[in-house]
């Protein structure tokens, strides 16, 4: 099967999982609250296990290390930025978490970004944008759960410091520990059993995690919410997409002042992913700690929906020459 049929089946695959939700929901076939174990059972046993095999499997160089390092400097400065600028538009607290969270990192999988990559750079591009997004796991327990907990309606009030310590030996945050046992399996020349590859084992998975995902986006999607929160999805859609960018030309002219500069492939790698949706685990930490989640899915789907009908055209123009 060809990437690009697998592509088309996958967004196939989004668009149904999210409508069957939907739909589900609104003639009472699914409860709309179980939406959060679903999110739950994905980050804690599904997508760990994604994680660790894709790891173990990609191929490592020292030089690689900018792209996911700045990719999670990346992500820290926008969560900096975002939460600074809530506190100055938004008045209830859970709303300036919800926004902070929606910025805290973005959707840089195949299902999205990875995939614009692949059709501009090839093979190649995608194998760079795999070791980049290597920094999500990072993200997800020093960044995400962090926010949703802080900020969250049912967790006493803490400081990010000790939320940060707290969530290390949440099972929760399992993502992080199954991550870099993947890098030492990875390091230590151990090959990956072929039965992985043979029976497709890790595309199974992320189907899964597409299905879990979707639906329970689906199940908390309310239409109407869209329009209450337009505010904060503007917000959201400026941090990501012209904040973000111009971050990650920053972060890159550093580089240059450094013996090992980020450039060639590498470096529109990097640039095309500091500009993208929001991300799917932003939805699944405000399900997992109820952060407003009915409003987390709806600005997920925006973020999407504008990311493909105009931002996926200015990266084919900026990039798509190259």
């Amino acid at each position: 099967m060809s990437v690009e049929t697998r592509f088309i089946l996958t967004i196939a695959l989004i668009v149904a999982s999210t409508a069957a939700g939907y739909l589900a929901r609104r003639f009472g076939l699914l409860r709309e609250s179980l939406a959060r174990p679903i999110m739950t059972g994905m980050m804690v046993v599904v997508t760990p296990v994604v994680g660790l095999l894709a790891v173990w499997e990609v191929h490592l160089s020292v030089s690689d290390i900018w792209l996911p390092t700045l990719g999670f400097v990346h992500a820290t400065f926008l969560v900096i930025l975002s939460l600074w600028i809530a506190r100055a538009l938004f008045r209830d607290r859970q709303d300036q978490g919800l926004f902070g969270l929606s910025c805290a990192a973005g959707n840089h999988g195949i299902a999205m970004a990875g995939f614009v990559i692949f059709l501009l750079s090839g093979e190649q591009g995608l194998g760079y944008s795999t070791v980049h997004n290597l920094y999500c796991s990072f993200a997800l327990v020093f960044l995400c759960y962090p926010i949703a907990k802080y900020y969250s309606p049912n967790t006493k009030t803490r400081s990010l410091g000790r939320l940060l310590v707290s969530g290390l030996a949440d099972v929760r945050s399992i993502a992080l520990p199954a991550c870099a046992v993947g890098i030492l399996l990875n390091i230590s020349g151990l090959p990956r059993p072929r039965v992985f590859s043979n029976y497709k084992i890790v595309d199974i998975l992320v189907y899964l995690v597409i299905v879990m995902a979707y639906v329970s986006i689906g199940l908390r999607l309310h239409v109407g919410h869209v329009w209450k929160i337009k505010g904060m999805i503007l917000g959201m859609l400026g941090v990501r997409h012209l904040i973000g960018p111009a971050l990650g030309v920053g972060l890159l002219s550093l580089t240059l002042l450094t013996p090992w500069p980020l450039s060639g492939l590498r470096k529109e790698v990097f640039l095309i992913q500091s500009s993208v949706p929001m991300a799917v685990m932003g939805v699944a930490a405000a399900n997992i700690f109820h952060l407003k989640p009915h409003e987390a899915s709806a600005m997920f789907v925006v973020s999407s929906l504008v990311y493909l009908a105009l931002g996926l055209p200015i990266i084919v123009w900026l990039f798509g020459g190259n």
